[in-house]
């Protein structure tokens, strides 16, 4: 949906007219730098904070599915740092254009693989309306 759309494109566009406009373009290294690796870098800690406390169950009966989110969470993070011009060089030096696609499709696959064992470890009760749980 995103590259239908080209959201990505859109929105650089219109943060760029907006930098423009407020005469910041030119010193927009350090806003890069909040939305590149601050800003990332504090919703990974808020994810780990919820993981910890309220997932810690959920995860603990699915590692798979934690292993994916960290894969999709590092991917993310990588990804979104190579837009912070500085942490290019290093991305370059680690061949991360190279690698990057496998990140992303191991996280996917642990979260699906992880959700598919979960739907049939559940069981559904046989009837609408009825559980199948035996309460006696």
């Amino acid at each position: 949906m995103n590259k239908l759309l080209n959201l990505r494109l859109r929105f650089e566009a219109g943060i760029r007219a907006i930098a423009k406009a407020g005469h910041w373009y030119d010193q927009r290294q350090p806003v890069q730098f909040v939305l590149a690796i601050a800003l990332p870098l504090v919703l990974a800690a808020i994810t780990a904070i919820f993981a910890a406390t309220k997932g810690k169950e959920f995860l603990r009966r699915h590692p798979s599915a934690l292993a994916g989110w960290i894969f999709l969470l590092l991917y993310l993070a990588l990804r979104q740092s190579q837009e912070w011009k500085p942490a290019l060089a290093r991305l370059e030096a680690i061949y991360y254009l190279d690698w990057r696609i496998v990140l992303e499709v191991a996280g996917i696959a642990l979260v699906i693989l992880s959700a598919l064992m979960n739907r049939q470890s559940y069981s559904f009760p046989d009837r609408p309306g009825k559980s199948s749980i035996n309460t006696t």
